[in-house]
């Protein structure tokens, strides 16, 4: 951890499920940063995994940028 950032804490836990996806979202305060992150993991039935991160922070945080949305995609391997 970096000298002087404090420890972040869970706002929320949230999960929910569909037909053909499971979701679980976890959304945290990093008041060091004045800026708030969210991590969404999702999975679908045929095993895909898709997880986005996305960062807001406040107008005044000291950040190189101030939003930060990402997301990727991992697809398991199959065998032919």
């Amino acid at each position: 951890m970096p000298h002087g950032v404090s420890p972040t804490s869970i706002c929320a836990l949230q999960t929910r499920r569909t037909d053909s996806t499971s979701v679980a979202e976890a959304h945290y305060d990093l008041p060091a940063l004045q800026a708030a992150l969210l991590l969404a993991y999702e999975v679908d039935g045929e095993g895909v995994l898709r997880v986005r991160q996305q960062l807001q922070t406040t107008p005044d945080a000291k950040l190189p940028y101030q939003d930060y949305d990402f997301t990727f995609t991992l697809t398991p391997v199959r065998q032919f």
